[in-house]
Parts: C-alpha cells; sequence; structure tokens
C-alpha cells in the first residue's frame, strides 16, 4: 500500500466569482448533494464550498493522477467526522478504474 498526501489552497474569490457566473452548474459538477446541503446550510456557504473543493483537489494530488485519467470532481466527497478531521471517500467509479 502506498500512503500519499496532497495539499492545496485556493482563493475564495476564485470560488465565489466562479458561483456567482454559473450558479448550480458548477456546484452540481463538482459537489454531491450532501457537500451541497450542508455547505448549503453555513452562513458561510461559499467559504464552505470552498474549502471542500480544495480538499477534493488536495486529495486528488494524493492519488497522483490529478482530476484525469479517471477520477472526476463527483468521486471523491468530502465530509466529517465528530473531530472535525476532513474525510473523502471515493466513489465505485474510481474503485472500478484503479483496479483495473
Amino acid at each position: 500500500m502506498i500512503i500519499s498526501n496532497g495539499i492545496d489552497i485556493v482563493d475564495i474569490t476564485r470560488i465565489k466569482n466562479t458561483i456567482q457566473k454559473y450558479k448550480y452548474r458548477f456546484i452540481n459538477r463538482c459537489f454531491h448533494d450532501g457537500e451541497i446541503n450542508k455547505s448549503e446550510s453555513r452562513i458561510k456557504s461559499i467559504e464552505s464550498y470552498a474549502k471542500r473543493y480544495s480538499a477534493k483537489e488536495a486529495c486528488a494530488k494524493a492519488l497522483g493522477t490529478g482530476l484525469a485519467r479517471g477520477v472526476f470532481w463527483k468521486d471523491i466527497e468530502v465530509f466529517y467526522f465528530f473531530v472535525r478531521c476532513p474525510f473523502s471517500f471515493y466513489s465505485l467509479n474510481f474503485y472500478d478504474w484503479h483496479l483495473i
């Protein structure tokens, strides 16, 4: 097993401008329903989307593929446990691709 890490930083203004320009087209393309519901329930929803976006990019870097070669935005879901530690879940599509 190879253990890896990834790190990413995102400009919140960039995410805010993208959401204002493309509305839910961007949100629905990049985030799961649970992520959307959680972000929309926050007072600072833009910041919530930005941190999830950044976590997904960092996760893709850790995988060594980036968001290419069969890994898509919705293949990665970011959620938090009780200790507020981010956790990523990979869809079955990713596992099917990665096992080939």
